[in-house]
């Protein structure tokens, strides 16, 4: 008899049935369908102005990601900030952790629509860019490199 517990992180995982093709997403026709994680399912890890960076730090160990949006209590997208950021921080602190998101975080994002074609994403993607969603100051996710990759794969293009 097999209780499952070896399956955990994969079998009963939602995202990580979807990313393998096992759960196939709901399709909006705009760029939702290219987000992996949706903020309102409450899928995105984000963090506000005011967490620490050791906090900002230790998310992105848990989470094993790169970057973090910052948002304030009231839902809106202030900034970003990614693995780069904040090393440059600490390495330049003399690897103190000391500060806070906002004063760390990159304030000048490119962000796209909802109905911004998927050219205008690899544009900014290849520039370097993660992409924000947001339409009419609601922040909808992320998309990276990966989840365009994840949305061709499954889309078989």
């Amino acid at each position: 008899c097999d209780r499952g517990d070896k399956y955990l992180s994969k079998l009963y995982n939602d995202h990580w049935m979807q990313d393998n093709g096992f759960i196939a997403p709901r399709q909006t026709g705009d760029l939702r369908d290219l987000i992996t994680r949706k903020q309102a399912l409450g899928q995105v890890i984000t963090v506000q102005p005011q967490t620490t960076l050791a906090a900002v730090y230790r998310q992105m160990k848990l989470y094993e990601i790169s970057q973090l949006p910052v948002m304030t209590v009231a839902g809106a997208l202030v900034g970003l900030i990614d693995e780069g950021d904040l090393l440059a921080h600490v390495f330049e602190n003399g690897g103190s952790f000391a500060g806070l998101a906002e004063e760390v975080m990159t304030k000048d994002l490119q962000t796209l629509g909802l109905n911004a074609s998927t050219q205008a994403v690899v544009d900014l993607l290849r520039q370097g860019f993660v992409v924000p969603i947001v339409e009419a100051g609601c922040f909808y996710g992320l998309i990276t490199k990966i989840d365009l990759l994840t949305h061709m794969k499954l889309m078989g293009l």
